[in-house]
């Protein structure tokens, strides 16, 4: 049988937050993928709790900002993990004579500290009070009930047509790349614009997929649909963000009178990803944005 709206975003919530906790004892004994699961349980609650905010008696705002914070101290840590085994598997695939120089150690060195630290930020973070009243408060929103009127499967979907039309408005927005640029060259304005639209298509996602118990089918092809255009969109991202870390390694690599072929190598591989990766999520935000 359907469930309500309000039984949908507090089932959602509440798995979010059993998740959030149980990650804490595997994060703390730093095991594979512990961040990067509490970092997608953090996205998800405060996705939901903005998609749900006008629903609701009062409005979230506190809970989100303190998903935000937890979100950017898991961030550190989790994007220089991906980046360091991207760019390892990276240079394992290419042949041994086009990998000039210290080019490997330096890159784990770097993103293995980076790491590090930002393993350490985690731990004093769920170690502290602030992360102990987030969770508190996280348990009481999701047992909230909705504003009374607004309990349902109309309300939710008035919720999702909003999230749609945001998400197509933030894809209009984006603007062509320069004339004559390579595709998939660095291009401040129209990466940014890109990475706001994976953010829209990922609440999207999230509401959508919080509205399965609800809506059903419809609900569950919508959230497949923004889960490709974010999976895409992420996938560029990533390749902007070390592009740009690359770029300053290999500017270290000169200032140390080390070789720097291997870093224009992985470079140029980047910009290729980032052109594959930007047309597969514009040709999936088609099934979104197309009538």
């Amino acid at each position: 049988m359907p469930e309500t709206t309000g039984e949908a975003m507090r089932g959602y919530l509440q798995r979010y937050t059993d998740g959030l906790i149980g990650a804490v004892g595997p994060v703390r004994r730093d095991e594979p993928d512990a961040i990067h699961t509490m970092r997608v349980a953090a996205r998800r609650l405060r996705s939901t709790l903005a998609s749900y905010g006008p629903l609701l008696p009062s409005k979230p705002r506190h809970l989100r900002d303190e998903l935000k914070w937890l979100g950017h101290v898991l961030a550190v840590p989790r994007d220089a993990e991906v980046m360091r085994d991207h760019l390892a598997d990276a240079i394992a695939a290419l042949p041994p004579e086009r990998v000039d120089g210290p080019i490997a150690t330096r890159i784990a060195t770097a993103l293995g500290r980076a790491y590090a630290d930002g393993h350490e930020a985690t731990i004093a973070a769920i170690d502290s009070p602030r992360f102990a009243r987030l969770v508190d408060d996280l348990e009481v929103a999701a047992a909230a009930p909705l504003r009374p009127g607004v309990d349902t499967s109309d309300a939710l979907v008035a919720r999702i047509d909003a999230a749609r039309r945001r998400f197509a408005r933030d894809l209009a927005a984006v603007p062509p790349p320069s004339p004559g640029a390579t595709p998939g060259a660095l291009d401040e304005a129209r990466d940014h614009a890109l990475h706001a639209a994976r953010k829209k298509a990922k609440r999207l996602r999230y509401l959508a997929e919080s509205a399965v118990p609800v809506l059903g089918a419809r609900a569950a092809s919508l959230a497949v649909a923004a889960e490709e255009v974010q999976e895409a969109l992420g996938e560029h991202q990533d390749s902007v963000v070390t592009r740009a870390w690359l770029t300053g390694a290999r500017e270290r690599a000169v200032d140390a009178e080390e070789p720097t072929s291997t870093y224009d190598e992985l470079i140029s591989r980047e910009t290729e990803r980032a052109a594959v990766a930007e047309t597969e999520g514009l040709d999936h935000a088609r099934k979104i944005t197309d009538p």
